[in-house]
């Protein structure tokens, strides 16, 4: 492989498959200029072997949002969620452990959300703790996606 120069993501992955369940190993590395990039996975956890894949990609423009399944900001995709399914998932919403009580670092994704005008009247909450999990809470993957806020139109 050859040096990564300029800006990179590294993502693990946990697939779930029928006969088998294993996690991907991915990388990103982007040019300097961010006009490309090339990418590798790994699957499994054999760090020191070649890439089982890789890729390249170049950027299609330079308009923020410009993916079609991205609106371009939370409160845009909670707009397009709540519009298509009356419902939108909100993670960044952390609380402290076994308490209804909101860790300061989520006040940014709170301000965003319900800074934007909504009067505190049309608002409540509910909690359901483990009682509705969206994923698995064996794994790590399945836990962060149960940590979660949930938006509902009435």
């Amino acid at each position: 492989m050859k040096k990564a120069e300029g800006r990179w993501v590294r993502l693990t992955l946990l697939n779930n498959h029928e006969d088998a369940q294993y996690t991907e190993l991915m990388v990103f590395v982007f040019s300097p200029d961010g006009g490309s990039f090339r990418g590798y996975w790994w699957r499994g956890t054999d760090k020191g072997r070649e890439p089982d894949g890789n890729w390249t990609g170049t950027r299609a423009g330079t308009e923020v949002g410009g993916c079609p399944h991205w609106s371009g900001s939370v409160e845009g995709q909670l707009k397009k969620d709540l519009s298509a399914s009356g419902r939108a998932r909100l993670y960044g919403i952390l609380f402290d452990t076994d308490s209804a009580h909101i860790r300061p670092e989520s006040l940014p994704t709170l301000a965003e959300v319900v800074g934007k005008g909504v009067a505190p009247s049309r608002l409540s909450s509910l909690g359901f703790g483990q009682s509705k999990p969206v994923a698995d809470n064996a794994t790590e993957l399945g836990r962060a996606q149960n940590r979660r806020v949930e938006l509902v139109r009435k």
